[in-house]
């Protein structure tokens, strides 16, 4: 490798240095991307039977007389947001102008 009129030569115990970095550095991104997050479930049979402070860790489910309403406390905004429902209710979706209607 040349830097500015020095040329630098990487020997042997260099590159083994090098190599170990390279991997160390691999690992933990790969170690990033492999990190799952666990989650506890919790049934309530009415979304009154929610705790005032959820977890963050705890994914809701409410049985509601339409069907499972799935919800995840934010620790941020303090408050339950809704993260999945029963599908098969839903009737209707509009698109805004997608259809030109």
């Amino acid at each position: 490798m040349t830097v500015g009129n020095e040329r630098h030569v990487l020997d042997k115990g260099g590159l083994a240095t090098l190599v170990e970095q390279v991997k160390h550095m691999l690992n933990e991104e790969i170690g990033e991307l492999t990190k799952f997050e666990t989650f506890d479930f919790r049934d309530v049979t009415n979304k009154a039977e929610l705790p005032n402070i959820g977890s963050a860790k705890t994914i809701y489910i409410v049985s509601t007389d339409v069907g499972d309403i799935m919800y995840r406390w934010d620790d941020v905004e303090l408050r339950y947001r809704t993260i999945g429902t029963d599908y098969n209710n839903i009737e209707i979706i509009r698109g805004g102008t997608a259809s030109n209607e």
